[in-house]
């Protein structure tokens, strides 16, 4: 048993010449140059291990008194073993001390680190360890990879320290090596504790010019490629232009959703931070660049926040016709991600005063739709769709046909919930029609959503009039259209009004499997949707027969428009 081994030179000389034998080697590094080795990695333990290790050192009582707090604990040691020890040591010598007290003071961020003490056994003093064992390039980059949020790519990485993104890989592979960076595929993090290591050492071995000089280069970068990123989903945009040189791929649609996707922690911290310091053109460049986007990742959870934020920007600019556009999103994002129509309301007529007094007809259309959209989901279809035709006749009136799209759309769904089911399929036939025959007018991914919404408000109606073959269809084709797209949030609303439809119509075996694959569709989905997948499969599991007050469209909520 070779403990602690610093690297390979030092364990060769012991390792046996000959003869069979077993050497277990443990190390801070992953020691690569060893052969013929099977190497464990010993990372974070699974939650329910990180609790099973802190309940043998405090005992079953406490742990069991308070299974909350022991939870935090473990979470504020990251699920590292030797923190939890130390941790769970702790509180064992302070046999007065609740397990809450702990997690208290685990809190505050300033002391974790020197909480995590006991004795001479100190966790700060174990990252010392490696930490000084690095190149003065790999120290730099573990330092400053603190000023990053989520998890980082090489590209976000060089900006912190100047690298090109080929030397930066290395930089990072070092600190792999030495164990005080994880990794998942081609992206790298920091776990909490290390994060506070690191921060720890760029207090005191750099100035704060330095460390902003650095976080302000990776924010730029990351906002820059953000609209570049976005604007492949802008009807006047696509591709970046020729003259573009991004050190990252964006070269379809695709790559382009991959990147903002995997860097949304990172790019949302930058725009947090420019609209903080008043860089008011720059938040609403960055909104306006992903508001077709969204669409495509609807229920992430912050656009929100993105578009409230943007909309103040603009205000702040004094411009009534972006300050309107930003209104809209921002109404759009209450609608549909956070399912509040009645808050959304007030953006939404926001918008309309600011695009009347800008004399912004497209503007104007948008306030109309959103707010046609709300006063649907509030049950006063008169009044939405009276708002609605007011939207479709400024869209025909611009000639937007993407306006009119969603005008169009949102009054098959304004009848469907009326109860006027024949009326809504002939008015989605109708509008089916309308994108086919305008061809490339319409963006293709613009098109294709288009047709998704279509397909899942025409199944609901179907299912609705007991034509279950027609439902299965046509929600089946929305469901192809989500999965191919990579949109699970509309994705999984589809599984669910076709489990819906299922079990209303005695199908339960092919309901199960529709609520299961909606369940397994996991980050994305919409968080409604999976619990009601979830309910739903329990009842269907636990009964054997369709659950009770599931009926046609009264059982699902309403489809989904673009903004």
């Amino acid at each position: 048993m070779l403990d602690n081994a610093r690297d390979e030179a030092q364990v060769r000389p012991l390792l046996p010449g000959s003869g069979s034998g077993m050497v277990i080697v443990t190390s801070r590094r992953m020691l690569t140059g060893l052969e013929s080795v099977h190497r464990v990695a010993l990372g974070e333990l699974a939650p329910s291990e990180a609790a099973a290790l802190l309940t043998t050192l405090v005992g079953p009582e406490r742990a069991e008194a308070e299974p909350a707090a022991l939870a935090e604990v473990a979470r504020r040691c990251a699920h590292l073993p030797l923190a939890l020890r130390v941790a769970g040591n702790w509180l064992a010598v302070h046999s007065g001390w609740t397990v809450r007290l702990l997690a208290d003071r685990l809190a505050q961020e300033e002391q974790r680190l020197d909480a995590l003490e006991t004795g001479e056994t100190r966790v700060a003093a174990a990252f010392d360890l490696s930490y000084r064992q690095l190149t003065p390039e790999a120290a730099r980059m573990f330092r400053r990879l603190c000023l990053v949020e989520g998890p980082t790519a090489a590209a976000g990485a060089a900006r912190l320290t100047g690298q090109s993104v080929f030397d930066a890989e290395d930089t990072l592979e070092e600190l792999v090596e030495t164990g005080l960076l994880g990794t998942d595929q081609d992206r790298y993090r920091l776990h909490d504790l290390l994060r506070l290591f690191a921060r720890s050492r760029l207090e005191s071995e750099e100035g704060p010019q330095d460390a902003a000089r650095a976080r302000a280069a990776l924010h730029e970068w990351l906002l820059e490629t953000a609209v570049v990123a976005g604007r492949w989903y802008e009807p006047d945009h696509g591709a970046p232009p020729p003259t573009w040189q991004g050190t990252v791929d964006l070269s379809s649609a695709d790559a382009a959703r991959r990147w903002l996707q995997a860097e949304g922690a990172n790019w949302l911290a930058a725009l947090r931070t420019a609209a903080a310091t008043g860089r008011h053109r720059t938040v609403v460049d960055v909104a306006e660049a992903l508001h077709w986007f969204s669409d495509q990742w609807i229920f992430w959870g912050h656009w929100p926040e993105v578009f409230g934020t943007a909309a103040a920007s603009a205000e702040a600019l004094d411009d009534p016709v972006v300050a309107a556009t930003q209104l809209n999103y921002h109404a759009w994002a209450l609608l549909l991600c956070e399912g509040r129509p009645r808050d959304s309301l007030v953006p939404s007529a926001r918008a309309l005063e600011a695009a009347e007094r800008a004399g912004d007809t497209v503007q104007q259309a948008w306030a109309h739709h959103y707010g046609s959209w709300a006063l649907r989901l509030l049950g006063e279809y008169t009044a939405a769709a009276e708002r609605n035709a007011r939207a479709a006749r400024l869209f025909e009136a611009v000639g937007d046909l993407h306006g009119a799209l969603q005008a169009r759309m949102g009054r098959g769904s304004t009848l469907l919930d009326a109860g006027l089911v024949e009326e809504a399929l002939a008015a989605d036939r109708d509008t089916l029609a309308f994108v086919d025959s305008a061809g490339d007018r319409i963006k293709p991914h613009i098109a294709l959503m288009g047709r998704l919404n279509l397909h899942m408000v025409m199944g609901r109606a179907y299912s609705g009039l007991g034509l279950l073959d027609e439902a299965v269809t046509h929600l089946g084709t929305a469901i192809e259209l989500g999965r191919d797209s990579g949109n699970t949030g509309l994705e999984s609303r589809c599984l669910t009004y076709l489990g819906t439809a299922l079990v209303t119509h005695g199908r339960p075996d092919e309901a199960r499997a529709a609520f299961t694959r909606c369940i397994a569709l996991g980050a994305g989905a919409d968080p409604q949707r999976i619990a009601q997948a979830r309910e739903q499969l329990a009842l269907l599991n636990a009964a054997g027969r369709p659950p009770e007050g599931t009926a046609g469209t009264g059982a699902v909520a309403s489809a989904v428009e673009e903004p």
